[in-house]
């Protein structure tokens, strides 16, 4: 595989799995906060619409064999993402 995409590869996931937990935890703290029901909704939204993008890079990259160690599938589980 070429380098270059690797490391695109390596970084994207990277950068979509943190920003997928951060939106998860954002969707929690709007919950416990006192927010109106439409921010907290658009934020929980976010955090389902990050589930939805890690998912299927996942399954993807399961289809295209793409190695493990390339896009780090260990750091994160789509469905652990909506649970927590």
């Amino acid at each position: 595989m070429n380098e270059s995409l690797v490391f695109f590869l390596q970084d994207f996931s990277k950068l979509l799995f943190e920003r997928a937990i951060v939106a998860r935890d954002q969707c929690q703290r709007m919950h416990i906060v006192d927010t109106d029901a439409y921010e907290a909704g658009f934020e929980c939204g976010r955090a389902l619409a990050y589930y939805e993008a890690v998912a299927l890079l996942i399954h993807q990259a399961i289809v295209f064999n793409i190695p493990n160690d390339i896009i780090d599938q260990t750091v994160i589980n789509p469905d652990e993402l909506l649970n927590e």
